[in-house]
């Protein structure tokens, strides 16, 4: 390492040099008191690497600066990270619906586009009964997306399903995955709403 010598020239001089990796580990875990269920988990995990070089080895551990400070900072943004994730948001969804197929399904696009959504879904039942599995299929579809539509995920699901036993589609099976991801997050508010948590 260069060093500035008596004259205050700098000069090379045989030096140590240490690494030191800190691995961090920290998160948060909500319980609900009463059922003593874990409601959430987060953790985070992360390194820091510091390096620096002394005369000794000693003087080569004091020589490395802001350790602790970095260790600080990122626990700060995992804390962040963690509020970001409990802070209500709105989140918009797009679904892609039927409209071609039988004079039906053209109908009820005309009324979807007047905002008669109610008017499309009978026009959609009907459909359901239609001898051709790939109409029938779009129809229970359709109505799949309207009760996701009116918050009826329930429903929205019954009718997913019969969609894909009609007749089987990646996009019916993928519109599933996705009922049910909302269905988990759903159930996972209305458990986090329901107690108060303990400070114990």
């Amino acid at each position: 390492m260069e060093q500035l010598n008596l004259l205050r020239v700098k000069e090379k001089v045989a030096a140590h040099q240490i690494t030191l990796e800190t691995l961090i580990e920290n998160g948060w875990r909500i319980y609900d008191p009463s059922s003593k269920l874990l409601i959430d988990e987060f953790t985070f995990n992360n390194q820091i690497v510091s390096t620096a070089k002394g005369l000794d080895p000693y003087e080569a551990l004091q020589a490395i600066e802001d350790r602790t400070e970095s260790i600080v900072k990122q626990s700060k943004q995992t804390g962040s990270s963690y509020g970001a994730r409990l802070q209500p948001y709105e989140h918009s969804i797009t679904r892609d619906y039927y409209v071609r197929g039988t004079p039906g399904f053209e109908q009820a696009e005309i009324y979807t586009l007047s905002g008669d959504w109610n008017a499309a879904a009978d026009l959609w039942k009907k459909e359901t009964e239609n001898n051709d599995p790939k109409i029938s299929s779009k129809a229970c579809y359709n109505l799949a997306i309207l009760n996701e539509r009116n918050n009826n995920l329930v429903l929205a699901m019954d009718w997913a399903t019969r969609a894909y036993s009609h007749y089987q589609t990646k996009k019916i099976a993928e519109y599933i995955e996705a009922l049910k991801y909302r269905q988990q997050q759903n159930e996972l508010i209305i458990l986090q709403q329901s107690e108060p948590f303990s400070s114990k």
